[in-house]
């Protein structure tokens, strides 16, 4: 899937926080992108959100995203729906500890599928493998996300490593 996204700066500024067994305190802040102007994402775009609470671990997101599938998950993650451009540091997939990051103005039909194999999450200083999460993905057909925002959320307690998926409107 070879698309381009654009990027803003403008948003609302919000905190988010960890449950009280990944991080002891609410230090995780920045800004979460509006759609245009303030106003809702448009009905043929979806806002993607890549949420990184784990406060020692770097996650590669292994963000997928496909249309007309039908054998899910297998046809789904796959090299070809992977998606890495605009998304962590330098465009390799991969947010930083306590950091989110998006992909705005996604183009949105009705037979979109957007998933993450799970997630890996790195060492921040050696890049070592520490653990996986777990494969997620929602499509548009069953959960009509078009218009609204789907947020991949990462978690890990340096023991434990979830992965979760949250759709608003």
């Amino acid at each position: 899937m070879s698309q381009r996204f654009s990027r803003v700066s403008q948003g609302r500024a919000v905190t988010l926080c960890a449950a009280a067994m990944t991080l002891s305190a609410c230090n995780f802040q920045g800004t979460i992108p509006d759609g245009d102007g303030g106003d809702a994402a448009g009905d043929d775009t979806v806002l993607v959100v890549f949420r990184n609470l784990s406060s020692t671990d770097a996650v590669q997101v292994d963000f997928h995203a496909a249309s007309g599938i039908t054998n899910i998950p297998d046809d789904l993650f796959v090299s070809e729906n992977l998606i890495t451009q605009d998304i962590g540091v330098a465009g390799t997939g991969i947010v930083q500890p306590l950091q989110f990051d998006f992909l705005r103005e996604f183009p949105c039909t009705g037979d979109l599928l957007l998933g993450t194999s799970g997630g890996r999450f790195l060492d921040n200083e050696t890049g070592e493998l520490r653990g996986t999460g777990q494969p997620r993905w929602v499509e548009a057909s069953a959960v009509g996300f078009c218009g609204g925002a789907v947020t991949f959320t990462f978690v890990s307690d340096g023991e434990e490593f979830r992965t979760e998926v949250s759709i608003t409107h």
